[in-house]
C-alpha cells in the first residue's frame, strides 16, 4: 500500500481561546472526533498547506471562508443573514489500481466549508474543494 502524506493539515479554535492542531509538537496526531465532539463550541477551523503558505480558514461565527489571513470589513446585514452556521469538512482519497489490485497512486482532495440556514429556513452550504496540488474551486450550493 502506498502511503500518501497529507498536504494539507487542520488546526481547531474553540469560543475559550483553546486550539487542537491535527499533529501535536511530538508528531502523534488528534482525532478529528475532538473537534466532532466540541462542535457547538468551535469558532474557527483552518486548513494549512504543508506544500506553500496557503491558508484557508473557516469563521464560523460569521460564515465566511478567509484565504491566506485576508482580513475585511464584513457588513451587519450579512451577517444576519446566516443563522445555524456549521463546519463542512472532510477528505476524499482516491487510489489508482492495477488489474492485480495493487495500489498505483494515491490522491486526497480536502473539502472545507460550513453549512447555514438563511433568513427563510432554507439550508445553504459553501463549500472549497482543493485538490492534492492546492487548486481550489468554491462552490455556493
Amino acid at each position: 500500500m502506498i502511503e500518501t502524506e497529507l498536504n494539507f493539515l487542520w488546526k481547531a479554535t474553540f469560543d475559550d481561546d483553546s486550539v487542537v492542531s491535527q499533529f501535536n509538537s511530538d508528531g502523534t496526531e488528534n482525532k478529528f472526533k475532538i473537534v466532532q465532539d466540541k462542535f457547538d463550541d468551535l469558532t474557527y477551523f483552518e486548513l494549512r498547506s504543508t506544500l506553500n503558505k496557503t491558508i484557508i480558514n473557516v469563521d464560523l461565527i460569521n460564515g465566511f471562508i478567509i484565504l491566506n489571513d485576508y482580513k475585511f470589513d464584513i457588513p451587519e446585514d450579512i451577517k444576519k443573514q446566516k443563522h445555524n452556521i456549521r463546519l463542512i469538512y472532510f477528505r476524499r482519497s482516491k487510489n489508482d489500481i492495477n488489474i492485480k489490485g495493487e495500489v498505483l497512486l494515491q490522491t486526497i482532495s480536502y473539502f472545507i466549508g460550513y453549512q447555514y440556514n438563511d433568513l427563510q429556513g432554507k439550508n445553504r452550504k459553501v463549500l472549497v474543494n482543493i485538490d492534492q496540488d492546492g487548486n481550489m474551486i468554491l462552490g455556493d450550493m
